[in-house]
């Protein structure tokens, strides 16, 4: 991990409505969520497992499915599972204990977040009889990451798309990063951007783009860091040559 020696300012980035997780650092929202719709069902014939890649999902499933469906249709799932501790924790705060009566943990990854160690987890315990639906957003990697590992599964991943991002309005956007690059001496001070995922870095470095008018992402102020949570938020400095200034 690269230690900063200059006043450090800390940005957590992501969706409206969300806050940081450090009470001292600043919140950047760059997305806001939209619930689309959607038909699905519990199987009642079949063992199935469910599995969220974010506290929106568990948001949107506990709208749009647990209000639709009777609690007696549930008997046959056997697992929930979520892509982190933040996500687990949402999932136990939102969605009811019915879910959770054939096990009665909550299935998440315990040393690496995101979804690909969440499925290889699932694959210690399913087999080829059993289905598992992942809850997620239209937009991001879930449905490349289970494209690309569905061959090394033991069960059946069926991807239901139940909520979409969209970007926040770009004036917004401007007068926030013009409100804290501001307040500050950007000469001794560096401003870190925490990402959770590659999908909200990706949109903080175009918004960073167009803030300096630069053309490349290398030539971003050297003030200017990054902290990525996820693999695919890493993934995503080291193809646009950024991993000389992260954090994580």
């Amino acid at each position: 991990m690269r230690k900063l020696n200059n006043q450090t300012v800390y940005v957590e980035c992501g969706i409206e409505g969300d806050l940081p997780y450090h009470s001292s650092h600043l919140f950047f929202p760059v997305f806001k969520v939209l619930h689309v719709p959607f038909v699905w069902k519990p199987p009642i014939s079949n063992k199935f497992s469910i599995c969220f890649t974010s506290k929106h999902a568990v948001s949107a499933f506990k709208l749009n499915v647990l209000n639709e469906v009777p609690k007696n249709q549930w008997q046959n799932c056997y697992y929930v599972g979520a892509v982190g501790k933040n996500t687990a924790k949402a999932i136990r705060n939102e969605l009811p204990d019915f879910l959770l009566k054939n096990s009665s943990e909550i299935l998440y990854p315990k040393t690496e977040n995101g979804l690909l160690p969440l499925l290889k987890q699932y694959n210690e315990i399913l087999n080829v009889n059993h289905s598992l639906f992942i809850f997620t957003s239209i937009i991001g990697i879930s449905k490349k990451i289970v494209f690309e590992y569905k061959d090394h599964l033991n069960y059946s991943p069926d991807i239901i798309s139940i909520y979409t991002l969209e970007n926040l309005d770009d004036n917004l956007s401007k007068n926030f990063l013009n409100s804290i690059f501001s307040k500050v001496q950007t000469q001794n001070t560096n401003f870190v951007f925490k990402a959770r995922s590659g999908q909200i870095l990706n949109s903080i470095i175009k918004l960073l783009m167009a803030f300096f008018n630069v053309t490349s992402p290398v030539n971003l102020p050297s003030f200017i860091f990054f902290s990525a949570w996820e693999k695919s938020a890493q993934k995503v400095l080291l193809e646009l040559n950024l991993i000389d200034r992260d954090i994580s």
